[in-house]
């Protein structure tokens, strides 16, 4: 794969679209800390709509 074709990502997230990032440009481009900061939107998505459901509480502390 060469370095100006976009990383293709497994997962797609429709619902929010600041987590959309299936088709990102120039993803290779991408820092450290932005790659960091998305992982995180991405885990703390989950752990809302688990929170949902009842299972689990999250520290709001924690997104800081």
């Amino acid at each position: 794969m060469s370095t100006k074709k976009s990383i293709n990502f497994f997962f797609f997230i429709s619902s929010d679209k600041s987590l959309n990032i299936f088709n990102l440009k120039n993803s290779h481009k991408l820092s450290e800390s932005k790659i960091w900061m998305m992982k995180k939107k991405i885990k703390l998505f989950f752990e809302k709509r688990r929170n949902k459901r009842g299972k689990r509480k999250i520290d709001e502390k924690n997104l800081n």
